[in-house]
Parts: structure tokens; sequence; C-alpha cells
């Protein structure tokens, strides 16, 4: 796996296991091919985390430099300054889809 931010490789990764009898025993796996590893649950979300503020992907409105783009209609304002009415056509900021942004 790599940073998003700096694009290092990360010592990190991600394994699903299938639910099954002996999926459990992963846990007590201390090393492999001669390598120290420790092995923990995942505590995140399967999602990528979405900004509030331009609705792009893999990171947050407080970082955010982009222009706010609305989850309703796509335009160019916060999604709390849209004028368009609530049962009007939605347009997605990401794909232009027929559907809001988150």
């Amino acid at each position: 796996m790599t940073n998003l931010t700096s694009k290092q490789m990360m010592l990190l990764f991600l394994i699903k296991i299938a639910n099954s009898i002996n999926a459990e025993e992963i846990f007590k796996t201390n090393s492999l091919l001669g390598t120290k590893i420790s092995i923990e649950r995942f505590r995140g979300s399967n999602t990528a985390p979405q900004c509030r503020n331009c609705y792009g992907f893999h990171h947050s409105s407080e970082t955010c430099h982009l222009k706010p783009r609305c989850a309703h209609c796509a335009a160019v304002h916060l999604t709390a300054d849209c004028s368009q009415p609530k049962d009007s056509n939605k347009i997605c900021a990401n794909c232009n889809g027929s559907h809001v942004a988150y």
C-alpha cells in the first residue's frame, strides 16, 4: 500500500478472509517467511473518506483546497447554498449521474 499524500510505500497490508471455523487462527500467526509480523482486526471503514466541500474522495473538507461543489446539482457552490428545489433532478458532482454525490 502507498500513502495517498506522500506516495511512500507503507508496510501495511489489508487481507480479507472469508468467515470460517478456522478464520480466527490467522491471529495466532507471528511470523511470515522469517519476518516478524502482527495481525490485527480491521478497525476502519470499507469506504473511502469523502470530502463534504468538493465531494471528492480520499480527503476531508478540513484539508480540501478545491472549489466547493454542490452534492445535489454539481454546481460550484456549497450544498447548503443550493437554490434548486428539493425534488429537482439530482446531478452527481463526481460522475454527473442522476443521483446525489454522497
